[in-house]
């Protein structure tokens, strides 16, 4: 019961920091799933799921720029809601675009400031590139 959980934690001061880092940690995942799943584009969901990557290695002392995902692509597209296939195509495009060097599962970013840019994104269609200068292919609703 939740009043003898609350006496044990009062007798228990590091008992209860712990479970108050696991619940701040919990609600902090639950936001950045939420914040990820907030975007329409997959392109701009697998950008700001690689920077939650990097965000925790930094935090585990490991390089937040180089690092090897241990989900594979289908657990990822599972993980941002979208087919594998896509997650495959949105890989190629953000290494299209540079801020990605991607080897199987092996990930460099190479262009972290720019990635956090696009990650701020709420839609992005695939064909567009990074830069408004780049080249764009116009949606056609109708034939004429």
């Amino acid at each position: 019961p939740l009043d003898e959980f609350q006496s044990l934690g009062r007798r228990l001061p590091e008992l209860d920091l712990l479970v108050h880092r696991a619940v701040s940690s919990a609600l902090m995942r639950h936001g950045e799933l939420a914040e990820m799943m907030a975007a329409v584009a997959a392109e701009v969901r697998l950008a700001r799921f690689l920077l939650q990557m990097s965000r925790r290695m930094a935090e585990c002392g490991q390089s937040p720029r180089r690092f090897h995902l241990r989900m594979s692509r289908r657990d990822i597209a599972s993980y941002l809601g979208v087919a594998h296939e896509t997650v495959s195509r949105s890989f190629g495009a953000l290494s299209r675009w540079g801020w990605l060097s991607v080897d199987n599962r092996e990930v460099e970013i190479l262009d972290l400031p720019g990635l956090k840019q696009f990650a701020l994104n709420t839609r992005r269609a695939l064909d567009d590139g990074p830069h408004p200068a780049g080249p764009r292919r116009e949606l056609r609703l109708c034939a004429s």
